[in-house]
């Protein structure tokens, strides 16, 4: 889960944000997906498979054997750095299975031997569709930032995105009507 780039590190097992145990942050108050924990292995107490916390410095093919058993090996990361090592050794190594944020995501391109994209994509607004559910303070400030900047935003309170019963109600089918108007105005 570590992103250096965004303040998103993993130490010890234990993730961060900002320097602060991910647990600790405002995605604990998270209503729909809340961090209970930062400790990365808590995520797999009980599923069975085997968890190896590795750090890159630790990164050798014995290190990280597993006896045949499904596993999963979730690396430290503090810098990007660490980061282009880990992407080496899955390089090296061939894993096929990858899951993580876009601080992976970036070196998926090198890893997997694709074509990197040179440049910036510009994605007119008239194109570009955000739809969140979060109700984290950072995605609101995000909404808020693209409001600022006359974006068309709709966007539900949390009392409706609680509320099991909003969907059902003439609210939604009132708040679906303006979603398409402006897609209609947009000419999608």
């Amino acid at each position: 889960p570590a992103y250096p780039q965004a303040g998103r590190t993993t130490e010890n097992g234990i993730h961060y944000l900002q320097g602060i145990p991910v647990d600790k942050t405002a995605f604990a108050a998270d209503p729909f997906t809340p961090v209970r924990t930062a400790r990365i292995a808590d995520l797999f107490t009980d599923k069975g498979l085997c968890l190896k916390q590795m750090n890159p410095g630790q990164l050798t093919d014995e290190n990280c054997a597993h006896g045949g058993r499904p596993a999963i090996i979730s690396f430290d990361a503090v810098t990007d750095a660490d980061m282009r090592i880990i992407a080496q050794y899955l390089k090296i190594n061939k894993a096929g299975k990858i899951a993580g944020c876009a601080g992976m995501a970036y070196y998926l391109p090198y890893i997997w031997d694709l074509p990197v994209c040179s440049g910036q994509m510009n994605v007119p607004a008239a194109n570009l569709v955000i739809i969140s559910g979060s109700v984290n303070p950072l995605t609101m400030a995000q909404i808020d930032y693209a409001r600022q900047r006359e974006f068309p935003v709709k966007t539900l309170s949390a009392e409706q995105k609680l509320d099991p019963n909003y969907f059902a109600s003439v609210a939604s089918s009132q708040f679906l009507e303006e979603l398409a108007a402006i897609f209609e105005s947009k000419g999608k």
